[in-house]
């Protein structure tokens, strides 16, 4: 069992335990999801969101490396 870093950090695992991997090591396993994960990542903080995708994501904005911290 994996423990979050703090208590507020949770992880679906019986979600991500119902995704079948697309192949899987003894340290990785590759999933396809139907749609795309929405991740949101404060630059500065460096604290961040994944969220589920439970139905298409219009308007994806791309990530402009030369805007980023570097973080």
């Amino acid at each position: 069992t994996i423990n979050p870093k703090n208590k507020a950090d949770s992880i679906d695992w019986d979600w991500l335990s119902e995704v079948n991997p697309i192949t899987e090591t003894a340290h990785i396993s590759w999933l396809e999801l139907p749609y795309p994960l929405q991740v949101h990542i404060n630059g500065i903080s460096g604290k961040g969101i994944i969220m589920k995708p439970t139905a298409p994501v219009k308007n994806i904005e791309p990530m402009d490396e030369q805007e980023s911290s570097g973080i």
